[in-house]
């Protein structure tokens, strides 16, 4: 390329896969000396791992100038040097306005409930807590509810919150070891955790709810990365699918999926959790 401006790559590149190219649309004056381009990379599966933004191509005039002789090296023309990012504070922390809340979802599982507390502990007077159970709907206190799996319960919650600013959505019900083994495991499965992210967002459209809210949905192992994977769960590699296409549907909603395995630690995963981007 003559140029590009980003590139983001979630795992190695497998040995076969297939690129989709999107050509930018631009001016035909720009357009006759740059080409742009937005790539994306995707497995044999169709699952999407790599993505080039804003990748440029640039007319060669005089060709003849630039092609390689005898005594030059295949690299005279090219160079590669990495750009240093900045670095990631310590203990970065999210800023949230007097009236702004963040809400959890979780369920009863130990790893849930580490990571809910650590988020009341860093922000405790902006986190809403809401634990998925067999029962109804059931406010405890002001920040903290029980609620069911079916619709109602959900738009019950939004709608009980009215007035309120809830500006980031953690789910967690994934962030756990979902194995399908019955009918029965598969059947709760669908319901705590794809299910619940049908319902929040069918209830933030019951209510009403336009402002933009940041979601970020939480998974342990939803695909295999390094191959050192004890076991990937397909119930949660659903869940993050459902994630990815959420903003195309829903403009106001933005999501960030986040992939741990079960080694991770919790400092290592609020690091992550904690960034503003």
């Amino acid at each position: 390329p003559y140029c590009f401006k980003q590139g983001y790559f979630s795992k190695p590149l497998p040995r076969h896969f297939y690129s989709y190219i999107k050509k930018q649309v631009k001016s035909e004056e720009a357009e006759d000396e740059i080409a742009m381009f937005d790539i994306s990379l995707c497995d044999e599966n169709g699952n999407c791992f790599a993505r080039v933004n804003d990748y440029a191509l640039k007319k060669v005039h005089q060709p003849e100038f630039f092609l390689v002789g005898d005594n030059m090296g295949d690299d005279v023309f090219n160079t590669l040097e990495w750009v240093e990012e900045e670095d990631v504070e310590d203990n970065p922390t999210l800023t949230f306005e007097e009236d702004e809340y963040l809400m959890v979802f979780y369920q009863n599982d130990a790893a849930q409930r580490n990571l809910v507390n650590e988020l009341k502990i860093r922000y405790p007077q902006n986190v809403i807590c809401v634990e998925i159970n067999d029962g109804v709907i059931l406010k405890r206190t002001d920040t903290y509810y029980e609620i069911g799996y079916k619709q109602e319960d959900y738009d019950g919650l939004f709608a009980s919150l009215e007035g309120t600013r809830i500006s980031r959505i953690v789910q967690l019900t994934a962030y756990a070891q979902t194995k399908l083994d019955s009918s029965k495991a598969l059947e709760t499965g669908i319901n705590r955790l794809l299910q619940s992210n049908f319902c929040i967002t069918k209830a933030i459209l019951n209510n009403y709810i336009r402002y933009s809210i940041n979601m970020v949905i939480v998974t342990m192992n939803c695909d295999r990365v390094n191959g050192e994977e004890n076991e990937v769960y397909a119930l949660n590699n659903a869940v993050a699918g459902y994630g990815k296409s959420l903003h195309d549907e829903y403009q106001n909603i933005f999501v960030q999926a986040l992939d741990f395995d079960e080694k991770i630690s919790l400092s290592e995963i609020l690091t992550v959790f904690n960034t503003p981007s």
